[in-house]
Protein backbone atom coordinates (compact mmCIF):
# COMPACT_ATOMS: atom_id res chain seq x y z
CA UNK A 1 0.00 0.00 0.00
CA UNK A 2 2.96 2.19 0.32
CA UNK A 3 3.39 5.06 -2.45
CA UNK A 4 5.35 3.42 -6.12
CA UNK A 5 6.67 4.58 -9.07
CA UNK A 6 7.74 1.64 -11.39
CA UNK A 7 11.10 1.67 -12.67
CA UNK A 8 10.19 1.27 -15.98
CA UNK A 9 9.46 5.31 -17.30
CA UNK A 10 7.32 3.97 -20.05
CA UNK A 11 4.09 2.41 -18.11
CA UNK A 12 4.31 5.02 -15.52
CA UNK A 13 0.79 6.48 -14.97
CA UNK A 14 -0.47 9.75 -14.53
CA UNK A 15 -3.70 11.83 -13.49
CA UNK A 16 -3.53 14.59 -15.41
CA UNK A 17 -5.87 16.94 -13.21
CA UNK A 18 -4.79 15.72 -9.58
CA UNK A 19 -0.81 14.31 -10.09
CA UNK A 20 -0.79 14.21 -6.21
CA UNK A 21 -2.16 10.52 -6.64
CA UNK A 22 0.04 8.66 -8.89
CA UNK A 23 1.73 7.01 -6.44
CA UNK A 24 -1.39 5.64 -5.84
CA UNK A 25 -3.13 4.69 -9.06
CA UNK A 26 -1.77 1.39 -9.50
CA UNK A 27 -3.62 0.10 -6.94
CA UNK A 28 -7.09 1.61 -8.31
CA UNK A 29 -8.68 2.01 -11.71
CA UNK A 30 -9.62 4.92 -13.32
CA UNK A 31 -12.00 5.81 -16.29
CA UNK A 32 -9.63 4.47 -18.97
CA UNK A 33 -8.23 1.53 -17.76
CA UNK A 34 -11.58 0.15 -15.40
CA UNK A 35 -12.15 -3.29 -17.30
CA UNK A 36 -15.77 -4.18 -18.07
CA UNK A 37 -17.51 -7.66 -18.18
CA UNK A 38 -19.60 -9.39 -19.97
CA UNK A 39 -20.65 -12.99 -19.05
CA UNK A 40 -22.53 -16.04 -19.39
CA UNK A 41 -22.50 -17.03 -16.01
CA UNK A 42 -22.59 -15.54 -12.78
CA UNK A 43 -18.59 -14.98 -11.60
CA UNK A 44 -17.58 -14.32 -8.09
CA UNK A 45 -13.67 -14.36 -6.53
CA UNK A 46 -12.74 -14.39 -3.23
CA UNK A 47 -8.99 -13.89 -2.57
CA UNK A 48 -6.76 -13.00 0.50
CA UNK A 49 -2.88 -12.29 0.77
CA UNK A 50 -1.20 -11.83 3.76
CA UNK A 51 0.75 -13.01 6.72
CA UNK A 52 -2.06 -13.62 9.74
CA UNK A 53 0.41 -15.31 12.02
CA UNK A 54 2.67 -12.69 12.37
CA UNK A 55 2.71 -9.76 14.64
CA UNK A 56 0.74 -6.88 14.80
CA UNK A 57 3.86 -4.61 14.29
CA UNK A 58 4.58 -6.43 11.18
CA UNK A 59 1.32 -7.35 9.80
CA UNK A 60 0.20 -6.87 5.83
CA UNK A 61 -2.95 -7.89 4.33
CA UNK A 62 -4.68 -7.70 0.63
CA UNK A 63 -8.38 -9.05 0.21
CA UNK A 64 -10.24 -8.62 -2.99
CA UNK A 65 -13.97 -9.09 -3.59
CA UNK A 66 -15.19 -9.49 -7.12
CA UNK A 67 -18.79 -10.14 -8.12
CA UNK A 68 -19.92 -10.02 -12.16
CA UNK A 69 -23.06 -11.28 -13.69
CA UNK A 70 -25.34 -10.08 -16.70
CA UNK A 71 -28.49 -9.12 -15.58
CA UNK A 72 -29.96 -9.68 -19.12
CA UNK A 73 -27.95 -10.56 -21.87
CA UNK A 74 -26.73 -7.04 -23.01
CA UNK A 75 -26.19 -5.56 -19.12
CA UNK A 76 -23.63 -6.44 -16.82
CA UNK A 77 -23.49 -5.94 -13.32
CA UNK A 78 -19.75 -5.32 -11.30
CA UNK A 79 -18.73 -5.50 -8.00
CA UNK A 80 -15.30 -5.26 -6.89
CA UNK A 81 -13.38 -4.50 -3.50
CA UNK A 82 -9.57 -4.12 -2.75
CA UNK A 83 -7.63 -3.59 0.44
CA UNK A 84 -3.87 -3.22 0.59
CA UNK A 85 -2.31 -2.59 3.88
CA UNK A 86 0.59 -2.71 6.27
CA UNK A 87 2.91 -1.91 9.12
CA UNK A 88 6.15 -1.26 8.08
CA UNK A 89 9.73 -2.31 9.56
CA UNK A 90 10.31 1.11 11.03
CA UNK A 91 8.16 3.51 13.46
CA UNK A 92 5.26 4.89 12.30
CA UNK A 93 4.82 2.87 8.65
CA UNK A 94 1.44 1.75 8.11
CA UNK A 95 -0.57 2.40 5.15
CA UNK A 96 -4.54 1.28 4.16
CA UNK A 97 -6.05 1.27 0.94
CA UNK A 98 -9.29 0.72 0.12
CA UNK A 99 -10.55 0.51 -3.43
CA UNK A 100 -14.37 -0.36 -4.56
CA UNK A 101 -15.60 -0.11 -8.03
CA UNK A 102 -20.00 -0.25 -9.50
CA UNK A 103 -19.51 -0.75 -12.51
CA UNK A 104 -22.58 -0.68 -15.44
CA UNK A 105 -21.95 -2.39 -19.29
CA UNK A 106 -24.40 -2.81 -21.86
CA UNK A 107 -24.00 -3.78 -25.09
CA UNK A 108 -26.75 -4.24 -27.36
CA UNK A 109 -27.78 -4.02 -31.38
CA UNK A 110 -27.65 -0.48 -31.68
CA UNK A 111 -26.59 1.10 -27.99
CA UNK A 112 -23.55 0.41 -26.06
CA UNK A 113 -22.91 1.90 -22.66
CA UNK A 114 -19.81 1.95 -19.58
CA UNK A 115 -20.86 3.95 -16.70
CA UNK A 116 -19.47 3.14 -12.93
CA UNK A 117 -18.49 4.72 -9.67
CA UNK A 118 -15.32 4.67 -8.33
CA UNK A 119 -13.77 5.15 -4.91
CA UNK A 120 -10.29 5.27 -3.28
CA UNK A 121 -9.09 6.06 0.05
CA UNK A 122 -5.16 5.89 0.97
CA UNK A 123 -4.32 6.66 4.62
CA UNK A 124 -0.47 6.78 5.05
CA UNK A 125 1.25 7.33 8.59
CA UNK A 126 4.89 9.04 7.63
CA UNK A 127 7.87 9.16 9.56
CA UNK A 128 9.99 11.08 7.38
CA UNK A 129 12.52 8.31 7.56
CA UNK A 130 15.41 7.21 9.44
CA UNK A 131 17.37 10.22 11.44
CA UNK A 132 20.72 8.86 10.91
CA UNK A 133 21.82 5.93 8.43
CA UNK A 134 23.91 5.27 11.02
CA UNK A 135 21.04 2.57 12.62
CA UNK A 136 20.10 1.21 9.09
CA UNK A 137 23.80 -0.57 9.12
CA UNK A 138 23.58 -1.32 12.54
CA UNK A 139 22.10 -5.22 12.52
CA UNK A 140 21.96 -5.93 16.27
CA UNK A 141 18.86 -3.11 16.62
CA UNK A 142 15.45 -3.60 16.23
CA UNK A 143 13.79 -1.76 13.62
CA UNK A 144 11.31 -0.44 15.54
CA UNK A 145 13.71 1.20 17.82
CA UNK A 146 15.53 3.23 14.72
CA UNK A 147 15.06 6.77 15.20
CA UNK A 148 13.14 8.21 12.80
CA UNK A 149 12.34 11.88 11.99
CA UNK A 150 8.21 12.29 12.47
CA UNK A 151 7.29 11.26 15.64
CA UNK A 152 2.91 12.07 14.51
CA UNK A 153 2.58 12.55 10.30
CA UNK A 154 0.01 11.40 8.45
CA UNK A 155 -1.39 11.25 4.44
CA UNK A 156 -5.39 11.00 3.71
CA UNK A 157 -5.93 10.90 0.19
CA UNK A 158 -9.60 10.48 -1.52
CA UNK A 159 -10.97 9.77 -5.00
CA UNK A 160 -14.63 9.34 -6.00
CA UNK A 161 -15.38 9.72 -9.83
CA UNK A 162 -18.25 8.91 -11.19
CA UNK A 163 -18.53 8.17 -15.26
CA UNK A 164 -20.77 7.26 -18.16
CA UNK A 165 -19.81 7.06 -21.77
CA UNK A 166 -22.16 5.94 -24.77
CA UNK A 167 -22.78 5.61 -28.32
CA UNK A 168 -25.83 4.99 -30.86
CA UNK A 169 -25.17 3.31 -33.52
CA UNK A 170 -26.96 4.79 -37.03
CA UNK A 171 -26.61 2.28 -40.21
CA UNK A 172 -26.36 4.90 -43.44
CA UNK A 173 -26.61 2.12 -45.97
CA UNK A 174 -29.61 3.44 -47.76
CA UNK A 175 -28.07 3.18 -51.34
CA UNK A 176 -26.68 0.13 -51.16
CA UNK A 177 -28.51 -2.64 -52.98
CA UNK A 178 -27.68 -5.09 -50.29
CA UNK A 179 -28.43 -3.33 -47.48
CA UNK A 180 -30.92 -6.20 -46.38
CA UNK A 181 -28.13 -8.91 -46.42
CA UNK A 182 -25.70 -6.90 -44.18
CA UNK A 183 -24.73 -7.82 -40.28
CA UNK A 184 -25.46 -4.74 -38.03
CA UNK A 185 -22.60 -2.36 -37.81
CA UNK A 186 -20.98 -3.75 -41.47
CA UNK A 187 -21.27 -1.08 -44.40
CA UNK A 188 -21.66 2.67 -43.73
CA UNK A 189 -22.13 3.11 -39.90
CA UNK A 190 -22.53 6.57 -37.86
CA UNK A 191 -21.76 6.55 -34.17
CA UNK A 192 -23.16 9.32 -32.06
CA UNK A 193 -20.96 9.41 -28.98
CA UNK A 194 -21.58 11.15 -25.16
CA UNK A 195 -19.07 11.00 -22.17
CA UNK A 196 -19.58 12.56 -18.75
CA UNK A 197 -17.13 12.20 -15.91
CA UNK A 198 -17.40 13.98 -12.27
CA UNK A 199 -14.26 13.58 -10.39
CA UNK A 200 -13.42 15.01 -6.75
CA UNK A 201 -9.59 14.44 -5.51
CA UNK A 202 -8.39 15.82 -2.13
CA UNK A 203 -5.43 15.19 0.28
CA UNK A 204 -5.04 16.04 3.54
CA UNK A 205 -1.70 16.54 5.59
CA UNK A 206 -1.26 16.25 9.29
CA UNK A 207 1.26 16.11 11.62
CA UNK A 208 2.49 17.37 15.48
CA UNK A 209 6.01 18.56 16.24
CA UNK A 210 6.45 20.10 20.17
CA UNK A 211 8.63 22.45 20.25
CA UNK A 212 11.43 20.92 21.80
CA UNK A 213 11.41 17.72 18.87
CA UNK A 214 14.33 18.79 17.09
CA UNK A 215 14.89 16.74 14.95
CA UNK A 216 11.35 16.90 13.79
CA UNK A 217 11.71 20.72 13.32
CA UNK A 218 14.88 20.38 11.68
CA UNK A 219 13.33 18.19 8.99
CA UNK A 220 11.40 20.70 7.98
CA UNK A 221 14.09 23.17 8.08
CA UNK A 222 12.52 24.99 11.03
CA UNK A 223 9.57 26.13 8.51
CA UNK A 224 6.69 26.89 10.42
CA UNK A 225 4.40 29.24 8.19
CA UNK A 226 1.13 28.89 10.30
CA UNK A 227 1.06 26.96 13.07
CA UNK A 228 4.36 26.22 15.47
CA UNK A 229 3.14 22.67 16.30
CA UNK A 230 1.45 21.41 14.52
CA UNK A 231 -0.06 20.79 10.47
CA UNK A 232 -3.23 20.68 8.95
CA UNK A 233 -2.78 20.79 4.63
CA UNK A 234 -5.51 20.76 2.61
CA UNK A 235 -5.96 20.49 -1.17
CA UNK A 236 -8.91 19.54 -3.51
CA UNK A 237 -9.85 19.54 -6.90
CA UNK A 238 -13.33 19.01 -8.66
CA UNK A 239 -13.47 17.61 -11.97
CA UNK A 240 -16.26 18.06 -14.51
CA UNK A 241 -15.39 16.69 -18.27
CA UNK A 242 -18.56 16.50 -20.42
CA UNK A 243 -17.81 15.40 -24.37
CA UNK A 244 -19.33 14.83 -27.41
CA UNK A 245 -18.33 12.75 -30.31
CA UNK A 246 -19.67 11.71 -33.87
CA UNK A 247 -17.56 8.47 -35.69
CA UNK A 248 -18.14 7.58 -39.28
CA UNK A 249 -16.99 4.32 -40.61
CA UNK A 250 -16.75 4.82 -44.19
CA UNK A 251 -16.42 1.40 -45.77
CA UNK A 252 -16.49 -1.21 -43.20
CA UNK A 253 -15.40 -2.35 -39.91
CA UNK A 254 -11.89 -4.05 -41.42
CA UNK A 255 -11.02 -1.49 -44.25
CA UNK A 256 -7.87 0.38 -44.53
CA UNK A 257 -9.89 3.52 -43.34
CA UNK A 258 -12.01 2.30 -41.01
CA UNK A 259 -13.21 4.80 -38.60
CA UNK A 260 -12.86 8.26 -38.21
CA UNK A 261 -13.94 9.95 -35.04
CA UNK A 262 -14.45 14.13 -34.50
CA UNK A 263 -15.22 15.42 -30.61
CA UNK A 264 -15.26 17.76 -28.50
CA UNK A 265 -15.42 18.82 -24.76
CA UNK A 266 -15.99 21.22 -21.59
CA UNK A 267 -14.40 21.03 -18.97
CA UNK A 268 -15.20 22.66 -15.63
CA UNK A 269 -11.78 22.42 -13.39
CA UNK A 270 -12.41 23.45 -9.62
CA UNK A 271 -8.63 24.28 -7.37
CA UNK A 272 -8.61 24.63 -3.53
CA UNK A 273 -5.54 25.69 -1.51
CA UNK A 274 -5.05 27.88 1.45
CA UNK A 275 -3.97 31.25 1.09
CA UNK A 276 -2.98 33.57 3.96
CA UNK A 277 -5.42 36.05 2.42
CA UNK A 278 -8.30 33.54 3.22
CA UNK A 279 -8.27 34.49 6.99
CA UNK A 280 -9.92 37.68 5.76
CA UNK A 281 -11.64 37.45 2.58
CA UNK A 282 -12.69 33.62 3.34
CA UNK A 283 -12.26 30.38 1.57
CA UNK A 284 -12.13 30.45 -1.88
CA UNK A 285 -11.93 28.00 -5.20
CA UNK A 286 -9.69 29.02 -8.39
CA UNK A 287 -11.78 27.91 -11.05
CA UNK A 288 -11.10 27.35 -14.92
CA UNK A 289 -13.57 26.35 -17.84
CA UNK A 290 -11.37 24.15 -20.51
CA UNK A 291 -12.73 23.45 -24.07
CA UNK A 292 -10.91 20.95 -26.29
CA UNK A 293 -11.28 19.94 -29.57
CA UNK A 294 -9.81 15.82 -30.46
CA UNK A 295 -9.76 13.52 -33.25
CA UNK A 296 -8.88 9.62 -33.94
CA UNK A 297 -8.80 8.07 -37.29
CA UNK A 298 -8.33 4.11 -37.07
CA UNK A 299 -7.75 1.03 -40.05
CA UNK A 300 -6.71 -2.39 -40.89
CA UNK A 301 -5.41 -3.91 -44.16
CA UNK A 302 -6.66 -7.40 -43.56
CA UNK A 303 -4.26 -9.33 -40.91
CA UNK A 304 -1.00 -7.71 -41.51
CA UNK A 305 -1.26 -3.82 -40.84
CA UNK A 306 -3.22 -2.29 -37.89
CA UNK A 307 -2.73 1.06 -36.83
CA UNK A 308 -4.81 4.25 -35.05
CA UNK A 309 -3.89 8.13 -34.44
CA UNK A 310 -5.40 10.25 -32.05
CA UNK A 311 -4.93 14.30 -31.62
CA UNK A 312 -6.41 16.59 -28.80
CA UNK A 313 -5.68 20.54 -28.49
CA UNK A 314 -7.06 22.78 -25.39
CA UNK A 315 -8.99 25.81 -26.91
CA UNK A 316 -9.03 27.79 -23.55
CA UNK A 317 -9.19 27.22 -19.51
CA UNK A 318 -6.26 26.69 -17.69
CA UNK A 319 -4.84 24.14 -20.31
CA UNK A 320 -5.30 26.64 -23.24
CA UNK A 321 -2.40 25.09 -25.73
CA UNK A 322 -1.76 21.87 -24.27
CA UNK A 323 -1.46 19.14 -27.25
CA UNK A 324 -1.73 15.48 -27.16
CA UNK A 325 -0.65 13.53 -30.03
CA UNK A 326 0.00 9.48 -30.68
CA UNK A 327 -0.25 7.06 -33.03
CA UNK A 328 -0.12 3.10 -33.37
CA UNK A 329 1.14 0.58 -35.79
CA UNK A 330 1.36 -2.95 -35.83
CA UNK A 331 2.87 -4.72 -38.70
CA UNK A 332 2.30 -8.36 -38.39
CA UNK A 333 3.82 -11.66 -40.65
CA UNK A 334 2.75 -15.13 -40.46
CA UNK A 335 5.69 -17.76 -41.30
CA UNK A 336 5.00 -19.44 -38.08
CA UNK A 337 1.60 -20.09 -36.41
CA UNK A 338 0.10 -16.92 -34.22
CA UNK A 339 2.62 -14.81 -36.27
CA UNK A 340 5.40 -12.08 -35.52
CA UNK A 341 4.59 -8.73 -34.84
CA UNK A 342 6.27 -5.62 -34.91
CA UNK A 343 4.50 -2.34 -33.08
CA UNK A 344 4.88 0.67 -32.92
CA UNK A 345 4.21 3.68 -31.01
CA UNK A 346 4.79 7.44 -30.63
CA UNK A 347 3.23 10.34 -29.18
CA UNK A 348 4.02 14.24 -28.12
CA UNK A 349 2.58 16.25 -25.67
CA UNK A 350 2.80 19.48 -23.99
CA UNK A 351 1.23 19.90 -20.92
CA UNK A 352 0.30 22.81 -18.66
CA UNK A 353 2.57 22.01 -14.85
CA UNK A 354 -0.16 20.74 -12.06
CA UNK A 355 -1.71 23.82 -10.28
CA UNK A 356 0.03 23.36 -7.25
CA UNK A 357 3.35 22.69 -8.78
CA UNK A 358 2.87 26.78 -9.50
CA UNK A 359 0.54 27.83 -6.37
CA UNK A 360 0.89 26.30 -2.91
CA UNK A 361 1.16 27.63 0.54
CA UNK A 362 1.14 25.06 3.30
CA UNK A 363 2.83 25.00 6.80
CA UNK A 364 5.96 23.45 5.79
CA UNK A 365 6.36 24.80 1.79
CA UNK A 366 5.04 27.33 -0.19
CA UNK A 367 5.83 28.63 -3.08
CA UNK A 368 4.87 31.13 -7.00
CA UNK A 369 5.76 29.80 -10.00
CA UNK A 370 5.61 30.30 -13.38
CA UNK A 371 7.03 27.22 -15.20
CA UNK A 372 6.67 27.03 -18.83
CA UNK A 373 4.78 23.49 -20.09
CA UNK A 374 6.46 20.50 -20.46
CA UNK A 375 6.87 18.68 -23.93
CA UNK A 376 7.47 15.00 -24.01
CA UNK A 377 8.06 13.05 -26.66
CA UNK A 378 8.15 8.91 -26.61
CA UNK A 379 9.33 6.23 -29.29
CA UNK A 380 8.63 3.11 -28.76
CA UNK A 381 9.11 -0.66 -30.45
CA UNK A 382 7.91 -3.58 -29.34
CA UNK A 383 8.52 -7.02 -31.01
CA UNK A 384 6.36 -9.91 -30.28
CA UNK A 385 6.34 -13.96 -31.14
CA UNK A 386 3.50 -15.71 -29.53
CA UNK A 387 4.69 -18.95 -30.49
CA UNK A 388 7.57 -18.82 -28.14
CA UNK A 389 6.00 -16.49 -25.27
CA UNK A 390 8.89 -14.19 -26.60
CA UNK A 391 8.40 -10.06 -26.07
CA UNK A 392 11.14 -7.34 -26.21
CA UNK A 393 10.85 -3.69 -26.23
CA UNK A 394 12.88 -0.89 -26.88
CA UNK A 395 11.81 2.76 -25.22
CA UNK A 396 13.18 6.71 -25.97
CA UNK A 397 11.82 9.53 -24.40
CA UNK A 398 12.99 13.59 -24.23
CA UNK A 399 11.43 15.97 -21.96
CA UNK A 400 12.05 19.36 -21.77
CA UNK A 401 11.28 21.70 -19.19
CA UNK A 402 10.12 18.84 -16.71
CA UNK A 403 8.48 19.86 -13.20
CA UNK A 404 10.66 17.56 -10.18
CA UNK A 405 11.40 17.97 -6.04
CA UNK A 406 14.36 18.07 -5.27
CA UNK A 407 15.19 16.47 -1.78
CA UNK A 408 13.66 19.52 0.28
CA UNK A 409 10.43 18.79 -1.46
CA UNK A 410 10.99 22.20 -2.93
CA UNK A 411 9.58 22.13 -6.85
CA UNK A 412 11.95 22.70 -9.91
CA UNK A 413 11.71 23.03 -13.53
CA UNK A 414 14.72 21.42 -15.99
CA UNK A 415 15.62 20.02 -18.83
CA UNK A 416 16.06 16.27 -19.12
CA UNK A 417 16.52 13.27 -21.71
CA UNK A 418 15.32 9.73 -20.63
CA UNK A 419 15.97 6.60 -22.38
CA UNK A 420 14.90 2.84 -21.08
CA UNK A 421 14.50 -0.79 -22.51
Amino acid sequence: GSALQRTNFFKRQTLKEAPFLDPYLIYSYTPQTLPMYNTKSPYTELAYWGNPFSSKQKEESSIKVLSSQNITPSLNLTLQYRQFGGTGDLTGAKTSVRTSEIGLDYIGKKYEMNAAFLSSTVKASENGGVSDVFWVRDTTIDSKAIPVNLQSAQNLYKRRTVFITQSLSIPMNFFRKDADELELGEGTVAYLGHSLELSKYSKVYIDEISASDDVGREFYRNQFNMAQTASYDSIRVRNFDNKVFLTLQPFSSDALLSKVTAGAGYQFLSYYGFRPEYYVKGNKNQTYHNTYVYGKAQGMLKKYIDWDAFGRIYTSGYYLGDLELAANMALSLYPIRDGIHLKLHGEMTLQEPDYYQKNLYFNHHQWENDFSKTSKTKLEATLEIPYTKTRASVGYALINDMVYYDEQSDVHAVDIGIGSH
